[in-house]
């Protein structure tokens, strides 16, 4: 399942990250439930980046340069932080950023993108 997730969600969490341009940057201790949708969605839209703390900001930088107008971070308050500061250090303060994204992949729920700032 974690590996193969259900294509359905995939392409829904895909439509709304290019709808609203939404890259999404997640730490690896994310669950493998996120990590593994996020790998499938990522072969569609390719401003999803999963590494550790210290690459994500710079990733984040690269896809406000591509033209996301949003950026999501799934890691710990301190990493949403670093990112900001990240962004706004390399003149993209008016990207918007959000430091909690729920994902409801479960067999018998859509996909719920649900999006907290930290403007």
């Amino acid at each position: 399942m974690f590996l193969s997730p259900d294509e359905s969600k995939v392409s829904e969490l895909v439509n709304i990250l290019m709808e609203k341009k939404i890259g999404v940057v997640a730490h690896f201790y994310m669950d493998p439930e996120v990590q593994g949708i996020l790998t499938a969605a990522k072969k569609q839209w390719p401003h999803i980046h999963i590494s550790d703390s210290l690459v994500m900001a710079d990733s984040a930088v690269k896809m406000a340069e591509a033209g996301c107008d949003y950026i999501t971070v799934l890691g710990v308050d301190f990493i949403s932080e670093n990112v900001r500061a990240i962004l706004d250090q390399a003149g993209f303060d008016k990207v918007i950023g959000f430091n909690q994204i729920y994902l409801s992949i479960s067999p018998t729920c859509h996909v719920h993108l649900s999006l907290r700032a930290y403007c």
